[in-house]
């Protein structure tokens, strides 16, 4: 497995479940909403699959 990057600043509890979506996500497109500099919420989530 590839070694993370870790940071100094501890992530919050959205912020470690957003990453942990992405990297489950192999292929896929989202849309993620911001506001005032924190991930609220995933509009559109799209996955797909190279055949």
């Amino acid at each position: 497995m590839a070694e993370r990057i870790t940071s100094l600043e501890k992530l919050t509890h959205r912020e470690a479940k957003l990453l942990q979506l992405i990297r489950e996500t192999q292929h896929g497109e989202m849309r993620l909403i911001i506001q005032d500099g924190h991930a609220i919420r995933i509009e559109d989530w799209k996955k797909s699959m190279k055949l």
